[in-house]
C-alpha cells in the first residue's frame, strides 16, 4: 500500500515542479491546496467518510476563488505565457497527493507503523525518481545542476519534507486540531507574499481576492471536518507537508 502511495506521489511531485516552472507559486500553490479537498472526495470513495453541507460550502468557495485567481492572472504579468498550463498541472499533485494522503489512512488503519510508513513511501518515490532519470537518459543531471540550485532544493526538502512534517506532528499534539488546520489552510497566503518579495511575482487585486477566497474555502472545509468529527482521530494532508495522525 506504502509503496503504491509512493509512486503516486512522485507523479504529482514531477507535475508540481513542471507546474512551478511555467506557473509561478501563486498559480501552483493555491491550486495545491485543493489536494484536502480531493483526498476528501477519495476517502468518501475508499473508506466511506462523508462531507457534509458545510464542507460542499467549503469546496464551492475554493474553487471560486481558483476561477478569480485565473482571471487575475490573465490580466496580470505572468511568470510565462503558458502559465494557464501550469494551473492545470498544479491540479495531478492535488489530486495525486490527495489520494496517497487516503492511502495513508487507509495503511495506518490496518496497523502499519507512521515510520515505516514514511520510510517505505518516500523510499519508493525516491528509487522511481532515480529510474525515471535512469531510463529517460536524463541521470547526467545530477552532474550538471549548479550548487545553488542543489543547494536550494536541499533546503527545500528538509524545510518542507521533514521539518514541517515533524512541526505538524507535535502541534497536533500541543493544539486543537481546529486551529491547526486554520494556520495550515494559510499557506497560500504565506506563499503569495513570500513569491512577490523573494521571486518578484506580480499579484494584483484579483489575484489577492482569489487566493483569499481559496484559503477561506480551504479553511472552511477543515474546520468543518473538525467539527464533524469531534476530537480527531486522524488528519489527512500531503505526503511531503504531513501525514495521516492517530
Amino acid at each position: 500500500v506504502f509503496v503504491g502511495s509512493g509512486l503516486i506521489s512522485v507523479i504529482g511531485t514531477f507535475a508540481f515542479f513542471f507546474a512551478l516552472h511555467i506557473g509561478g507559486v501563486d498559480i501552483a500553490v493555491p491550486v495545491l491546496q485543493t489536494q484536502l479537498i480531493w483526498g476528501s472526495l477519495f476517502a468518501w470513495i475508499m473508506l466511506g467518510e462523508r462531507v457534509n453541507a458545510r464542507g460542499v460550502l467549503g469546496i464551492l468557495v475554493t474553487f471560486a476563488g481558483l476561477v478569480v485567481l485565473a482571471l487575475g492572472q490573465s490580466q496580470g504579468v505572468p511568470v510565462s505565457n503558458n502559465w494557464y498550463w501550469g494551473l492545470g498541472l498544479a491540479l495531478i499533485p492535488a489530486i495525486a497527493w490527495g489520494f496517497s494522503g487516503v492511502v495513508w489512512r487507509y495503511g495506518q488503519q490496518r496497523g502499519m507503523e507512521r515510520s515505516s510508513g514514511i520510510t517505505i513511501q518516500y523510499g519508493t518515490a525516491v528509487v522511481a525518481s532515480a529510474l525515471f532519470l535512469l531510463f529517460s537518459g536524463q541521470l547526467g543531471v545530477y552532474r550538471t545542476i549548479g550548487v545553488g540550485d542543489f543547494t536550494a532544493l536541499l533546503v527545500s526538502g528538509v524545510f518542507g519534507g521533514v521539518i514541517a512534517v515533524f512541526c505538524m506532528f507535535t502541534a497536533m499534539k500541543l493544539l486543537p486540531a481546529a486551529t491547526v488546520f486554520v494556520l495550515n489552510g494559510l499557506t497560500p497566503l504565506v506563499t503569495a507574499l513570500g513569491g512577490g518579495l523573494f521571486l518578484h511575482e506580480n499579484v494584483n487585486g484579483l489575484m489577492w481576492l482569489g487566493i483569499l477566497l481559496a484559503s477561506a474555502g480551504v479553511v472552511l472545509f477543515q474546520l468543518t471536518a473538525a467539527v464533524g468529527q469531534g476530537p480527531p482521530r486522524q488528519a489527512t494532508a500531503a505526503p511531503g507537508e504531513s501525514e495521516a495522525l492517530p
